[in-house]
């Protein structure tokens, strides 16, 4: 969309751009995790991870109705993080929904990835999403709405799995194919291998980049 919209208003020939996806945030594997005290001491938990500004194209009224539904799941949590004010008439918060509710460190963002099981967005609306590259630089799988361009990272049962936005009913059960297996696994946090080989490296999107500048006239 951005593309197009640039080659109407500029008037340039498609060559002039370059849509530039971006790489496996791997940086966040090499940071010392800084516990996030209020879910530190959590053990044995399917954990949902939501975190980032809280903004309303995130969808967080479908983030706490399918946590409703996971409520007869003791073992379930579903974790939303950052700063900002989620609507009012959202709250009480059910009480499988832990929120934290302040600006994330990057190193915190980092134990929240090492202690989540999977990371579910589901948004409204969405471009790229540094949330989405650093979950799956963790090996989390992604559970989010199919807009933007989640789709060009988020391959089906390979990394994640794409769902319907404000599709109830699907995310539940989308969530539910991973909370099922990690149930007949070992309760690890490998209980599902992502397989991001279809996500260009940061060396490949460099060549992609330095040949794209090298052909502009």
């Amino acid at each position: 969309y951005l593309r197009n919209h640039f080659i109407t208003i500029s008037g340039k020939a498609p060559s002039y751009s370059l849509v530039f996806p971006l790489g496996l945030f791997n940086h966040y594997l090499y940071l010392e995790s800084v516990p996030v005290t209020e879910v530190e001491s959590i053990t044995n938990r399917f954990i949902l991870l939501n975190y980032g500004y809280l903004r309303p194209y995130k969808g967080y009224n479908s983030f706490l109705e399918v946590a409703k539904k996971f409520l007869p799941f003791n073992d379930v949590i579903f974790l939303t993080a950052g700063e900002g004010d989620l609507p009012i008439n959202l709250f009480p918060l059910p009480s499988n929904v832990i929120f934290v509710n302040r600006f994330l460190k990057e190193t915190e963002i980092a134990f929240l990835h090492r202690k989540s099981m999977v990371t579910f967005l589901p948004y409204l609306a969405a471009s790229q999403s540094g949330v989405v590259m650093s979950s799956l630089a963790f090996g989390r799988p992604v559970v989010a709405t199919d807009v933007g361009a989640f789709s060009e990272y988020i391959q089906n049962y390979s990394n994640g799995l794409l769902v319907e936005p404000n599709n109830v009913d699907d995310m539940f059960n989308k969530l539910f194919y991973f909370y099922e297996k990690f149930k007949n696994s070992d309760g690890s946090h490998i209980y599902f291998s992502c397989d991001n080989s279809l996500i260009k490296s940061w060396d490949e999107l460099s060549e992609l980049y330095l040949k794209f500048v090298s052909s502009i006239p």
